[in-house]
């Protein structure tokens, strides 16, 4: 908006700079010019088509789509042309639902006033933002970075750049603005920018990239858009620090209520997992621990952190259990099955939560491949350790 204003505003001082007399004469000058001997019309020009600036030889950008599309809508003469332009609207709105959404509120920011008009401002700045970091995220390390992407103007402008050491180093901060862009949107609840930095994580395990991903993700998920709950779980990790348990958790669980008050769902999910640690670390109630890992993971379905820690809880309750069945267990295991009997309830229970807990490690792996070397640690057997 900010180029078409510009270029208006220099159109019209240009022709402000002019007497206005002097415009039509020399049109009808050009126009008799073109004339042909014959007295015939002028010679019609040869059209140029629009192609995309990004890429000449392809398609327009989505956005030029979405604007060509409202338009045609917006001027379809008969009921059959509108028909037509709605439904190639809709085919585009369902595949770019973001770009989408952005120029909604593009439009409704310009056409509302006041407060209304700020809130759609920054709905369309925060959608703009989380897509053009997206783009810079998911492209891997040894492939160009779009040049559709807002990137600050840290990309070199020429091949000859692009190959020099200060393009690398460009291009390397601007990897990074994208993934701080996504974890600003993902503390402000954005699930999308959340996903971004997910992408990242699984995207680019093994480098630089993914290991800024996960601290940044980390980061994200410990801290809460509220300055109040953000206090309240300091005090209660200050309370934890001096070994008052049974405060930190009530100041937890303040924290957690308090947070669940604010976004109408289902609670901050680090305020459930330091329950589940205050729990079982501090108070040995692993089965309640259990249960708050379990509402932190509902909070935040794609924490692998919490998944981690509840994987590690299940194995030491099945480990709990192996030790209090004694060591005739395996007797009785192996006298009911010659019996043709089903295997004693307490080894269901057992393998049945160490299946869970490998099922968490697996999801906790899928999401972010660099903590396979945690977990093979943790599933190591107990004389590996011994050595």
């Amino acid at each position: 908006m900010r180029v078409y204003t510009l270029l208006a505003v220099s159109c019209t001082t240009s022709r402000a700079l002019l007497p206005p007399s002097s415009f039509a004469p020399a049109r009808r000058a050009s126009l008799l010019k073109s004339q042909n001997d014959d007295g015939s019309r002028p010679e019609k020009r040869e059209e140029v088509p629009i192609q995309s600036s990004v890429n000449p030889a392809g398609p327009l950008p989505v956005e030029i789509q979405l604007r060509i599309a409202k338009e045609r809508y917006r001027t379809a003469a008969d009921g059959s042309k509108k028909n037509d332009a709605e439904l190639e609207l809709s085919k585009l709105e369902l595949a770019h639902p973001e770009l989408a959404l952005m120029q909604v509120a593009s439009e409704r920011a310009r056409t509302e006033k006041g407060f209304e008009s700020w809130r759609w401002g920054k709905m369309a700045e925060e959608v703009q933002r989380v897509s053009s970091a997206l783009k810079i995220a998911a492209v891997p390390l040894d492939a160009t970075l779009p040049s559709d992407a807002h990137t600050g103007g840290l990309l070199p402008r020429t091949a000859d750049d692009a190959s020099s050491k200060a393009a690398k180093q460009a291009e390397a901060r601007s990897r990074s603005h994208a993934l701080s862009e996504l974890q600003y949107w993902a503390l402000r609840g954005n699930r999308r920018a959340e996903a971004g930095l997910l992408l990242a994580v699984s995207r680019h395990a093994g480098n630089w990239v993914g290991e800024a991903a996960d601290q940044l993700l980390r980061q994200a998920w410990g801290v809460h858009a509220d300055a109040s709950v953000n206090a309240m779980m300091q005090r209660a990790c200050d309370a934890l620090k001096k070994k008052d348990a049974e405060g930190a958790l009530k100041g937890f669980a303040a924290a957690a209520g308090r947070s669940r008050d604010i976004d109408e769902g289902k609670g901050f999910a680090d305020a459930h997992r330091w329950i589940g640690i205050t729990l079982d670390k501090a108070l040995g109630d692993d089965v309640n621990a259990q249960a708050a890992f379990e509402e932190a993971l509902d909070a935040s379905p794609h924490n692998y952190v919490v998944m981690m820690d509840l994987g590690k809880l299940l194995l030491k309750r099945a480990a709990r259990a192996k030790a209090a069945a004694g060591p005739d267990k395996d007797a009785r295991t192996i006298a009911a099955w010659l019996g043709g009997a089903p295997s004693p309830a307490a080894d269901a229970a057992e393998e049945k939560l160490e299946k869970r807990a490998r099922l968490y490690f697996e999801r906790a792996t899928s999401l972010n491949p660099a903590l396979a070397t945690d977990v093979r640690a943790v599933l190591a057997p107990a004389e590996s350790f011994a050595e």
